[in-house]
């Protein structure tokens, strides 16, 4: 994905302002199921589709520009620096059945996705559109 050809307006009048991080991933693919950590900072799930295949995204997130990936891009090279790293994060799955299997084989307990509330909230969205 070409950040400039789809975010023209992030560039104004001499100022640089990134879109956020719902606008970015639905440039990417379709949202499925979406959960974040409630705080001002965390991280965000993501079940993705695209091209008739579903994706599983994980990221982190700040409240500020020293914290958080996108808050600090400044320039169309950062935030395609950040889509790039985005996109080649994104785990991928042929059918529902792989991304069913694959998320219900994950280690959620020993893992540091996102907090045990959001992980909770993701897996129960998932369970419902991918029965």
């Amino acid at each position: 994905m070409n950040v400039q050809e789809k975010f023209p307006e992030a560039q104004r009048d001499g100022w640089f302002s990134a879109p956020d991080y719902d606008d970015l991933l639905a440039a990417m693919a379709k949202v499925i199921v979406g959960a974040s950590d409630k705080d001002y900072q965390g991280d965000t799930l993501a079940l993705l589709e695209r091209d008739g295949k579903l994706g599983y995204l994980r990221f982190g997130w700040g409240s500020c520009s020293g914290c958080d990936a996108l808050q600090g891009c400044d320039t169309f090279r950062d935030l395609q620096r950040l889509a790039d790293e985005l996109e080649a994060s994104i785990v991928w799955f042929d059918d529902a059945n792989a991304a069913r299997a694959w998320i219900e084989a994950h280690d959620w307990e020993g893992s540091r996705d996102a907090s045990k509330e959001t992980i909770a909230e993701f897996l129960a969205a998932v369970r419902k559109v991918l029965p």
